[in-house]
């Protein structure tokens, strides 16, 4: 979201190897794009949309974070009550609510309010990484193209940020662990996704990168910091032996059912209209879900063709054929890691929205990555060139289908997913088989 400014400022994104000096670059930055009379327009119109929100969300009546995620924060923490006995409407870890335990404190606008602000601030810092990551493979932008994937996701962040949702803070830690290892710095950037893991579980998907790398020190780095949030992080709350159990109970509820193939125990996994998940969108078309819970054009529309049983067994089958895609892809860009990084980060953040049995639409906030990917690409590449079409097209086709993403009753149609599906698919072909050689702002080391 700056232009000028940043190629006036002194250093380069591509340079910047710590994340306190692209904090403090970013910070200069912003300084100067609203300091310059040129910008004052965007200024007052940014800070605008920010403070409607801010002003608008304590006024909701409800949300996901004042009702079940500020009550269960506080009937853990404060009240004392293990909520992790029996299925909830949350599957969250036990760090969850100690990191939440700050919001919680305060009356409920109030904390509404502190959360919406805390989220835009850190949307900030996103929006400054994920720009330092691509810096180092794709360093031919116009000054436009910082702007152009924040507007693509500008519903999704609003949808973010006056529903309170949670989906802000992970990914900015799963941004700064990629970050990290882009860099070379590996164990650090374990502890940093051990953050985004413990606090929601799906970043996860990003140690298959670590394995498949074999970067030994990232994953040493993650199972340090997993149990640092997962144990001794809770310890100061609830003291080492229910920390224990309460780590245990959330496991057994969430971790095992998932990793054995069963659905988890807590109440949030269903395929109404907000779940716009691979598994979500096969149950309401390919089972008779859709036709019995919606109606409408469910009942012409949908084959509705697969059983419950059925319908598990193939977006099992599909989900092991994504990951299988990815390591297709790392290993095709095993000796040009440096370019191909960004895109296969990519494929990543759109796979956890696939291979996740639960993807209500605020998690596509993560698509901002891939999206801030696939715009710097196709404003470097040739114009009559047939990748950059591909590429063009699949962006066209998330944006034009997830527009009818409008009422409950579209949504039940799976036009988010549909959309961004087709992206994906042609992201992936763009990456495969039309991703430039080696074309890096830094040197390899």
């Amino acid at each position: 979201m700056w232009g000028k400014e940043m190629n006036g400022t002194k250093g380069n994104l591509a340079q910047i190897d710590r994340l306190r000096d692209l904090f403090t670059f970013a910070i200069r930055t912003i300084q100067s794009y609203v300091n310059n009379p040129e910008n004052r327009l965007k200024v007052v119109s940014i800070a605008l949309f920010f403070v409607s929100i801010v002003i608008y969300t304590p006024t909701r009546s409800t949300s996901d974070l004042v009702g079940p995620l500020l009550s269960a924060t506080r009937e853990l923490l404060y009240l004392g009550e293990n909520i992790f006995s029996e299925a909830s409407f949350n599957s969250y870890s036990p760090f969850f609510y100690c990191v939440m335990a700050f919001v919680a404190q305060f009356a409920d606008w109030f904390s509404a309010m502190l959360w919406c602000v805390i989220n835009i601030f850190l949307y900030l810092g996103i929006n400054a990484v994920i720009m330092a990551i691509i810096a180092r493979s794709q360093p031919e932008r116009n000054t436009f193209s910082y702007f152009i994937a924040p507007l693509l996701t500008l519903v999704l962040l609003a949808d973010n940020l006056y529903l309170g949702q949670t989906n802000i803070f992970p990914l900015l830690f799963t941004c700064c662990a990629l970050f990290a290892y882009q860099r070379k710095r590996h164990f650090l950037s374990g502890l940093l996704l051990s953050v985004a893991v413990a606090y929601k579980v799906t970043p996860i998907l990003f140690a298959f990168h670590y394995l498949l790398r074999r970067r030994i020190r990232a994953l040493t780095g993650l199972v340090v910091g997993l149990i640092l949030c997962l144990l001794v992080v809770p310890s100061f709350y609830f003291g080492p032996a229910k920390s224990v159990q309460y780590v245990t109970q959330w496991g057994s509820l969430v971790i095992m059912p998932f990793v054995t193939g069963e659905n988890i125990k807590t109440k949030t996994v269903n395929w109404d209209y907000m779940n716009q998940s691979l598994e979500g969108a096969i149950h309401r078309h390919l089972t008779p879900y859709g036709k019995m819970a919606f109606g409408g054009m469910h009942k012409v529309i949908d084959p509705a063709f697969l059983n419950a049983k059925q319908a598990a067994k193939l977006a099992v089958a599909i989900k092991a054929l994504l990951l299988l895609v990815i390591a297709w892809v790392m290993f095709k860009y095993r000796n040009s890691q440096e370019r191909s990084f960004p895109f296969e980060m990519s494929l990543i953040f759109m796979a956890i929205l696939y291979i996740s049995p639960v993807t209500w639409i605020s998690y596509y906030i993560v698509i901002l990555f891939p999206y801030a990917v696939a715009v710097n690409e196709i404003i470097r590449r040739p114009r009559g060139e047939t990748g950059r079409k591909i590429l063009t097209v699949g962006l066209w086709a998330a944006m034009l289908i997830s527009a009818f993403n409008l009422t409950p009753n579209l949504q039940s149609y799976s036009f988010l997913f549909i959309g961004n599906a087709i992206f994906f698919i042609c992201f992936l072909a763009y990456t495969l088989f039309f991703l430039p050689g080696e074309t890096s702002a830094t040197s390899q080391e």
